[in-house]
């Protein structure tokens, strides 16, 4: 098995985590715009209301991804093969059972989704077959190989899927803002969302053979790890669930008694402030993965998170002093 030292994982994983998060930062923005111009605030509300359904859909994940992750860390300190490959199996099958069960609550929540748009929702679109296209794409992302995402993250190779994935979110941005600008069609916007989830996790399947060819799935999880997995599953889905209803149920809520107008105006406000919290998860989301290596970890101290928080705050208020100024006073 392939590996490599923490801090060039780190390095890479921060160097592509950036790239990644720029693109995905320009690129909805320049999306919102054109969707606002081009067809109104209610469209861009749209896209808001059937993300945050979606994202509260994902519940049904229930944290296995960190659970899981987590635990093959261990396997890849003592380079146990069969270990690996059997956790890549169960998460196999978690992942195939989340999809399908995101597509029954998402084909039950379909009734209700006329009592989630107060008044404005545009004349010329039809809300399930909107929402049917939105659910795809969630389903098809658990159903096609998003499973070996967790291969890359547990040896701390994120910058493989990130390569990917910027790859396919430039492309996608770019073709959706071709199509809005050139037929002005919202159907022909998100129909290209499920459609680029297939070249992606195909892609990721392939790179995960090239780099790890001796994790397949085979072999079955030991009663004791699986015990292991549900106990971190419990104490994480209190955590999901509730930033789950910090970011998502908001939206629904604004547009049930204010309308899609109103969440859009509050969705593009909201995105700049999400966009400066997700620049700074980049670094602490890699230092948090590498502390966590049995075999070569380290640990975070208080003091350091402490002089970390304050080197923050500092460069953000312009409370320190340069290398230039220091000489300047010696």
């Amino acid at each position: 098995m392939k590996k490599l030292s923490r801090a060039k994982n780190t390095m890479r994983n921060t160097l592509w985590g950036a790239i990644y998060r720029v693109a995905t930062l320009i690129g909805p923005f320049a999306i919102k715009t054109i969707i606002i111009k081009e067809l109104g605030q209610e469209y861009n509300g749209l896209s808001t209301l059937f993300t945050s359904v979606l994202t509260v859909l994902n519940l049904a994940n229930l944290g296995f991804n960190s659970s899981l992750v987590f635990t093959m860390y261990k396997a890849i300190a003592e380079d146990d093969k069969p270990a690996l490959c059997a956790m890549l199996k169960f998460y196999r099958k978690v992942y195939r059972i989340v999809g399908l069960v995101i597509l029954g609550m998402g084909l039950a929540v379909m009734p209700f989704l006329p009592w989630l748009v107060k008044n404005d929702c545009p004349p010329d679109v039809n809300l399930y077959v909107l929402f049917a296209i939105y659910l795809s794409e969630s389903v098809l992302d658990y159903l096609m190989f998003a499973y070996n995402n967790a291969t890359f993250t547990a040896f701390q190779r994120n910058d493989v899927t990130l390569k990917i994935s910027t790859v396919r979110y430039v492309v996608q941005y770019t073709l959706q803002a071709a199509v809005l600008l050139i037929f002005s069609n919202y159907y022909a916007y998100i129909i290209l969302l499920p459609l680029m989830v297939i070249p992606n996790n195909v892609a990721v399947y392939l790179a995960a053979r090239k780099h790890y060819p001796d994790i397949v799935c085979q072999g079955e999880l030991d009663p004791v790890t699986k015990k292991d997995i549900y106990k971190r599953v419990g104490t994480l889905f209190g955590h999901k669930l509730g930033n789950t209803f910090l970011v998502s149920i908001d939206s629904i809520i604004i547009s049930s008694f204010l309308g899609l107008t109103a969440l859009s105006l509050y969705s593009n406000y909201y995105y700049i402030l999400t966009a400066v919290n997700g620049l700074v998860e980049i670094v602490t989301k890699s230092v948090l993965e590498a502390a966590a290596q049995p075999e070569d970890g380290f640990a975070i101290r208080d003091r350091d998170v402490v002089a970390m928080t304050e080197a923050i705050v500092a460069r953000a208020q312009g409370n320190y002093a340069s290398i230039d100024d220091i000489a300047a006073d010696v």
